[in-house]
């Protein structure tokens, strides 16, 4: 039976570093939403494994070394089941490399939809374990998941690239309304890292409720190395800053994609189609943050 499942792009609505750990990784806090813009996964049941991409990011996904493939082999590694083999095929309307998390976000929904559909108890094993333990597919693997698995939808994030705590939030009258904006231009999160200089973020603490006046008192730290990467960046900037209606605008975690957070949809649909129709070099998208 063929199964159809959404995979939902994240944003990073802040980013900030807090120090440099012995190990060479960074600890970092950061809040992730996630939108309603989605990849969509068909997959079935088949006498072998095959991962097929489509759409316009289909050719930057490397064949056989794919997020998806990986989620796959790990979760009956991981489970003990035995291994079954399926066709899959994922619409790309994700920008890849982009700070969205898209390649994660794949992977997490197929994680969610077999560890829901075999009701997966490993010996031992808990919710819990299972999404700590997919932190060995990426960072961002864990807090994706638990999105897939129904266990928040706004979520505090802190710790180090390699695992961290996960922490669900309440969002108290939260801006939803996206308009998200990629040059095209493919940023890797180590080099970013590698240009990340100057003074560190003061650690705090997850808010009690997630408000506006939370997020404007924020920042993505990522966003200064960045702009020696993509000078692009600064000009999207720029055009948010022609608009008086959005509540804030940021970089969303490594990637190239920038976005302005509106609480009116009519003022962002408006941005989104004169971004478009000015720019049309660039990925433009309207969402909205799923509460």
């Amino acid at each position: 039976m063929m199964r159809v499942i959404k995979a939902h792009a994240k944003v990073n609505l802040m980013l900030h570093v807090t120090g440099k750990l012995p190990d060479g990784y960074h600890a970092l806090q950061s809040v992730f939403a996630f939108t309603g813009l989605t990849d969509e996964i068909t997959f079935e049941e088949s006498s072998s494994t095959a991962v097929v991409y489509t759409g316009d990011y289909a050719e930057a996904i490397p064949v056989d070394d794919d997020s998806v493939t990986k989620a796959l082999a790990w979760y009956f590694t991981y489970t003990g089941l035995p291994v079954r083999h399926y066709r899959v095929q994922v619409q790309k309307n994700i920008p890849t490399a982009a700070g969205l998390g898209g390649g994660t976000s794949d992977a997490a929904a197929v994680l969610a939809w077999l560890y829901q559909h075999d009701n997966a108890k490993p010996e031992g094993g808990s919710p819990g374990d299972f999404i700590k333990a997919s932190g060995l597919l990426g960072a961002d693997v864990p807090v994706s998941l638990a999105f897939h698995l129904g266990l928040g939808k706004i979520f505090w994030v802190e710790g180090s690239g390699k695992e961290g705590d996960i922490i669900p939030l309440m969002p108290k009258n939260l801006s939803r309304q996206l308009v998200l904006v990629n040059p095209n231009v493919r940023l890797s999160t180590r080099d970013v890292f590698a240009e990340l200089k100057g003074r560190y973020d003061e650690k705090q603490s997850s808010p009690d409720v997630l408000t506006d006046a939370f997020m404007q008192q924020t920042r993505n730290i990522l966003q200064a190395p960045a702009l020696s990467l993509c000078p692009d960046i600064p000009k999207i900037f720029m055009v948010f800053m022609l608009s008086t209606a959005y509540k804030y605008f940021r970089m969303s975690g490594s990637g190239a994609t920038c976005f302005a957070v509106f609480r009116n949809k009519s003022m962002a649909q408006a941005m989104a189609d004169k971004i478009a129709e000015n720019n049309r070099g660039w990925w433009v998208a309207k969402t909205e943050i799923i509460v």
